[in-house]
């Protein structure tokens, strides 16, 4: 599910961290989430919530606290929206191989890792393929010769 969230002021809360309050227009959210900057392509993570009991029509009004590195990425202003679909990160990872869904007869899945994407095709040999997907940016991974971590690691170094 889509999720929209208009943020309206963000602060900083000794010993907890960075919180932003907006209207969440639509969706659900729920701490571990992983949100996107919308103009930045930045993602932040959601460690937690707090919503509102007297709910505006227009949606409802919704707290979220953020890791302390990712509040400077957002601002009084910004929206947030959800991750894309596992599907659309599979369909970026097959137009990057130059591969086609029917060609590998939809075996690809996408989950998430950290703040990016694992997309693999199960098979039964040795070495299937595997990318990590972050901010749009498509990375094979050899596991052969480094760890999903040192991978992911390199990946948020590449677009720092």
């Amino acid at each position: 599910m889509t999720v929209r969230v208009l943020v309206e002021r963000t602060s900083q809360i000794t010993g907890r961290g960075p919180v932003v309050a907006g209207l969440l227009q639509e969706g659900e959210i729920a701490p571990g989430d992983w949100l996107v900057v919308e103009g930045t392509g930045r993602t932040v993570q959601v460690r937690g919530l707090e919503t509102h009991v007297h709910q505006p029509p227009e949606g409802r009004r919704v707290g979220l606290l953020l890791r302390p590195e990712d509040g400077p990425e957002v601002t009084a202003g910004s929206t947030l929206t959800g991750p894309p679909a596992p599907e659309e990160v599979v369909a970026a990872v097959l137009s990057w191989t130059g591969r086609d869904d029917q060609e590998t007869e939809g075996r690809w899945t996408a989950r998430p890792f950290r703040d990016a994407w694992l997309v693999t095709r199960p098979t039964r040999r040795r070495g299937a393929p595997l990318f990590l997907v972050r901010r749009g940016q498509v990375r094979p991974v050899h596991l052969a010769r480094e760890t999903l971590e040192a991978a992911h690691a390199q990946l948020v170094d590449e677009q720092s």
